[in-house]
């Protein structure tokens, strides 16, 4: 008999499956649950696998991740978001946190960090795939995908604001809090 339940991590919905009857599914459910909208989440499966007594989850996407979105939406999104950590990092990196040489540039869709002997930040639009394009000195290439209010890398569920926020806090030694940003996935944000 297989038992199943929908679980959601990081704004992914998927679903937990056991083929061992006497595992209860609340036990095995390390994820919390929302009551997210239907038609706004992309179809995610979590596949389960047992080793022993210990669970563990991971999550495959089984369609496209992104929910489609128009490309006059996509132009807005991706603007705002880029100005908005454009003008956050103007104020990080003049802060006496700041690595010797930094400095940040935004021209025609591309936000440059340059954190010195750190290395440097790009972000950048992929209009053809309708998507955010991360280069990071710290954790490689990424390409994010727009959902709902934030920018999500659909391998880790991460979201932009938040992998930016945890990298540039390893650099400056300190919590760096891009949330307030726009589209950083905060439930103020608009984006119909």
């Amino acid at each position: 008999m297989v038992l199943s339940k929908t679980v959601v991590r990081n704004g992914l919905v998927g679903k937990l499956f056991s083929r061992q009857p006497c595992q209860r599914l609340s036990q095995l459910s390390v994820l919390p649950l929302t009551k997210p909208s239907k038609k706004s989440l992309p179809s995610c499966v979590a596949h389960h696998n047992l080793t022993g007594s210990l669970a563990s989850l991971h999550l495959a996407t089984v369609h496209r991740f992104s929910v489609e979105i128009n490309e006059v939406t996509y132009e807005q999104v991706s603007e705002e978001t880029l100005e908005s950590l454009s003008e956050v990092l103007e104020e990080l990196i003049d802060s006496d946190a700041a690595p010797p040489d930094s400095d940040v540039l935004y021209s025609t869709g591309v936000l440059t960090l340059h954190l010195g002997a750190a290395g440097t930040y790009v972000i950048n639009k992929q209009s053809p795939n309708k998507q955010l394009w991360l280069s990071s000195p710290r954790s490689g290439p990424k390409r994010f995908d727009f959902h709902n209010t934030a920018w999500l890398y659909k391998h880790t569920g991460d979201t932009l604001h938040g992998l930016l926020s945890q990298e540039l806090s390893q650099i400056f030694g300190a919590s760096v809090d891009l949330s307030n940003c726009a589209y950083s996935g905060l439930a103020s944000d608009v984006s119909d």
